[in-house]
């Protein structure tokens, strides 16, 4: 019973790990453009690096899709953060909370770095302008449409879950909308294949 407890905790951390690395990697060659809010002290201006869904700003589940979008670009400081949320403020004031918790094998912190960047990728020559013109139309009205890529992907609706995702770069994703309305996102070459709804 110790030897099976202790290979799967072994397991689990390897899981953990790879599945932290290879969030890391992800998008690694933008380094210069995505820079982490982990250098950043509280109340620095960032950006959101994905589009963000809330129906509660201060209660916000990155797992579901549905009420009001905070969109990629968006002008944010950082408030408080601990193991399980963080806080951040928009330009306007208003103030927003998410938590990572249960869907998400990550800190606030670490999710926050996924979140947010100090340099907008809307910008000129920012990541969002990278994108072919079908795939910017996309990311700016958050939906999924078979062509975009992986990254693309991510930008229009945010990274997926990983207590069913496990790996970033597998071929199939699931996503939810809504507690009960589930999605899953095929992908042939880093490229949506398929949207099963």
């Amino acid at each position: 019973m110790k030897i099976v407890l202790s290979r799967y905790l072994l397991l689990l951390f390897a899981l953990t790990f790879s599945l932290n690395t290879a969030f890391a990697d992800m998008f690694d060659e933008e380094e210069d453009q995505n820079t982490t809010a982990k250098t950043v002290p509280e109340g620095t201006p960032l950006y959101t690096t994905i589009n963000i869904w809330y129906e509660r700003p201060t209660k916000i589940f990155p797992l579901f899709h549905r009420g009001a979008i905070l969109p990629v670009g968006t002008k944010v400081t950082l408030g408080d953060m601990n193991s399980k949320a963080f806080k951040f403020k928009t330009e306007s004031g208003a103030e927003y909370r998410i938590y990572s918790r249960k869907y998400y094998s990550m800190t606030g912190q670490e999710m926050s770095n996924l979140f947010f960047s100090k340099k907008n990728p809307m910008a000129k020559g920012g990541q969002f302008h990278k994108f072919s013109k079908m795939e910017q139309k996309q990311i700016k009205a958050g939906i999924l449409k078979k062509g975009m890529s992986r990254k693309a992907a991510i930008m229009a609706y945010g990274y997926p879950p990983t207590h069913v995702n496990p790996d970033i770069n597998a071929d199939v994703w699931q996503l939810w909308k809504s507690r009960w309305d589930k999605i899953q996102v095929t992908f042939t070459k880093d490229k949506i294949t398929n949207i099963l709804d």
